[in-house]
């Protein structure tokens, strides 16, 4: 099983450096001890990348929360340290899709230009490439349902 654990945590790294050692980051990280705080400024702080994620990419929020956080509690966090807390610690479901949803999108047009080839005039579609392009766009367009419905009523155009 150790193997194994290691082995997780070798893909997790290379799929993403800013993943790597997390386990050990969120026992230091300083938005995560000060989680749960009766202060309502941090909160208020906090709370606003919930609030926008659907408008603004995470480096954004992070960047406005970076700043926040130096003025009104003398906090010095990096924008990679706050942008971790969000995607990996406090792993907020609204936050973490709007994430994915923005890593998604251009992976779904590089999906489609490997759908067809054109070879001496001719164009040949690839039915594995196009089902993959199809399955990639259902799957997005249901996490633009499901985020549309965690905005609520009020909130849909």
């Amino acid at each position: 099983m150790a193997g194994s654990v290691a082995t997780m945590d070798a893909v997790m790294a290379a799929a993403s450096p800013e993943v790597a050692g997390e386990a050990e980051s969120a026992a230091q990280c300083q938005l995560c001890e000060f989680t749960g705080c009766d202060n309502p400024k941090f909160q208020d702080i906090i709370n606003y990348v919930h609030d926008h994620a659907h408008e603004v990419h995470i480096d954004g929020l992070s960047a406005q929360v970076q700043k926040q956080l130096a003025a009104e509690f003398s906090l010095e966090l990096t924008l990679q340290q706050v942008k971790t807390h969000f995607l990996y610690h406090k792993c907020d479901q609204k936050t973490v899709l709007n994430h994915v949803l923005r890593e998604l999108v251009p992976l779904i047009s590089v999906t489609k230009q490997s759908c067809s080839v054109t070879q001496d005039g001719t164009t040949i579609v690839d039915p594995k490439a196009l089902n993959v392009y199809l399955d990639s766009v259902k799957q997005v367009m249901g996490l633009y349902k499901h985020l549309d419905t965690m905005r609520g009523p009020a909130a849909r155009r």
